[in-house]
């Protein structure tokens, strides 16, 4: 790394190793991802890494290097394709690098799903696909069913279940806001239990 980049530093911190990359202007900092990737993926292809912010002050760094290890965690939780997760390329999850971690959103998330997620392995239903797709597609129930290939009675039905397991309205526009947070977060972080 030190032979292609002058100037670059490496380090290690709770067993993951840490690349400071010296960047030179605003233009630089855009081509960084790809240029770890390539060094990332011909040294090690199997391994995953995780890219934090751009750091202009020392106080900045703190908060880098925990944006750096949840795109580190989200990767492998994940299962990515990409060799490389920048925290650029979460959005707005990387916000949640700050509230504590991957495994805490993961539970968090199964935690607000448990009594769907606990029928469909009892009874093997799929309320936990419906209640996403319903919600991915603003609750319109024609759209859903189609995409489920179900009876509109079929999806209302399965609707009904998931309302009464998770005691919520799906009117209510707050209870599908943290009910798609939840299945998002479950998404990019991934079940704790690999499924």
């Amino acid at each position: 790394m030190r032979s292609r980049v002058p100037g670059a530093q490496l380090t290690t911190f709770e067993g993951d190793a840490f690349v400071l990359w010296p960047v030179r202007g605003d233009a630089e900092s855009i081509v960084l991802a790809t240029h770890l990737a390539a060094i990332v993926e011909e040294c090690r292809p199997h391994v995953l890494g995780g890219i934090g912010p751009v750091c202009r002050r020392a106080e900045d760094y703190p908060a880098a290097v925990r944006e750096a290890r949840f795109a580190l965690r989200v990767g492998v939780h994940g299962r990515r394709e990409r060799a490389v997760v920048s925290v650029e390329s979460l959005g707005m999850y990387r916000l949640f690098a700050h509230v504590g971690g991957v495994d805490a959103l993961a539970a968090a998330a199964e935690e607000s799903l448990a009594p769907v997620l606990r029928a469909d392995t009892r009874d093997g239903s799929d309320l936990l696909h419906t209640l996403q797709t319903y919600l991915e597609k603003d609750r319109r129930a024609a759209e859903t069913a189609r995409a489920l290939h179900v009876h509109v009675n079929t999806l209302r039905y399965r609707l009904e279940r998931v309302c009464k397991l998770l005691r919520v309205d799906l009117d209510d526009p707050d209870a599908r806001f943290f009910l798609l947070l939840a299945l998002r977060l479950s998404t990019v972080v991934g079940r704790r239990d690999g499924r």
